[in-house]
């Protein structure tokens, strides 16, 4: 009997579906420690330890080609959040997926996970300057595909319209009318959100309306209409998930927008104000490595106010947030929403003023337009 088991094992330890479990149990570790902000680059690696233990079993196994495609693109997604190099993974990602493919074309999740995958890529692709209208169309492409699977329709649905979405930011900041787009974008979120309302996709559909707002501002035309539909469409998603810090982060940016176009208009921006900052004070509770963004928006708060009130004490505090955020490192995104303050702020002083031009200038060096 003993003997038998051994040879039981043994068969086991040389079946395909056995590395395929902990392969996804790894994965499904990792999909944690990502979610609660915690993954370390050994995690990354465990996981693939597993993908290729599997392969060595079976090198044409799609299944874990598909984990290894998924595994690559959420390692990726995490490095575009840390404004780290993402695409290395994403590249790997891609190169799974297509080989996953390449055994079964027509797989929702191998389609999913490229579309995906390319997405993200041209998202990286776009903020260093290059082009990414190829990838999105890739993307888009393989997206379509995956679409006669209804069991993942509201998931496509959500992909498809983040690339519309992405599309969208490219012709805004090319000086191109995002309207038509972001209306594609809008359709997608909505189809999605009707067959899945929980599933939060509300949030892709406020960020493509305040996109849609930003255009009508460059435009010197009223945003308030498109802001009002991002603050509903948001609204929905934290109805649906209170704890997700990015929607509360998303309202932070909407309400500032609603709070700058207001006092463009000559109307008090005050009750805005305050609700984008209890938004990034929820957000800071949920995700405090959102600190040094959130002080910059803070510093845009406090320059919106002292535009508002024009009292020497609120201009003062204006100046000291500003300041304040000036003294610190600033990683891209936090340099720019930091001049979005300095040229908020009535009477900027020659320094900041200077610094935030340059701040501008380098952002216009890294994304050409």
């Amino acid at each position: 009997a003993g003997g038998a088991l051994a040879q039981a094992l043994a068969i086991g330890r040389r079946s395909p579906m056995a590395y395929l479990g902990e392969l996804q149990r790894r994965m499904t570790y990792l999909q944690l420690r990502l979610d609660q902000g915690k993954v370390e680059r050994q995690d990354l690696d465990w996981a693939l330890q597993a993908v290729a233990q599997a392969l060595k079993v079976d090198p044409d196994n799609w299944q874990v080609l598909n984990c290894a495609s998924a595994i690559h693109r959420r390692w990726g997604a995490a490095m575009l959040e840390a404004q780290r190099d993402a695409e290395p993974a994403l590249d790997e990602a891609i190169q799974n997926a297509e080989a996953g493919l390449r055994l079964r074309p027509s797989d929702t999740q191998l389609l999913n996970n490229l579309g995906t995958a390319l997405r993200y890529k041209a998202g990286s692709m776009n903020e260093r300057g290059a082009d990414p209208r190829p990838t999105l169309a890739r993307a888009t492409e393989a997206l379509q595909k995956a679409m006669d699977r209804p069991a993942f329709a509201d998931y496509l649905l959500n992909n498809l319209g983040n690339c519309h979405a992405l599309q969208a930011t490219w012709e805004l900041a090319h000086g191109a009318d995002p309207r038509a787009t972001i209306r594609q974008a809008a359709t997608c979120f909505r189809k999605a959100t009707a067959l899945r309302p929980w599933a939060g996709h509300g949030y892709s559909e406020a960020m493509a309306d305040l996109d849609a707002g930003s255009f009508l501002t460059w435009q010197d035309q009223d945003p308030l209409p498109a802001l009002d539909a991002a603050v509903k469409a948001m609204e929905e998603s934290l109805a649906l998930n209170p704890n997700f810090y990015l929607s509360h982060r998303g309202m932070a940016e909407i309400r500032l927008a609603r709070a700058a176009a207001l006092t463009a208009a000559g109307q008090s921006p005050l009750e805005e104000l305050r609700r984008a900052e209890a938004h990034l004070d929820q957000a800071l509770r949920l995700n405090p490595a959102l600190t040094p963004l959130a002080q910059a928006m803070k510093a845009r708060c406090a320059a919106l106010r002292a535009a508002s009130v024009r009292t020497p004490a609120a201009h003062a505090e204006a100046r000291r947030t500003c300041e304040r955020v000036a003294a610190g490192p600033m990683a891209p995104e936090v340099a720019l929403a930091w001049a979005d303050a300095v040229a908020d702020m009535p009477q900027a002083p020659p320094a900041l003023a200077a610094t935030a031009l340059r701040v501008t200038e380098r952002s216009h060096a890294r994304r050409p337009w």
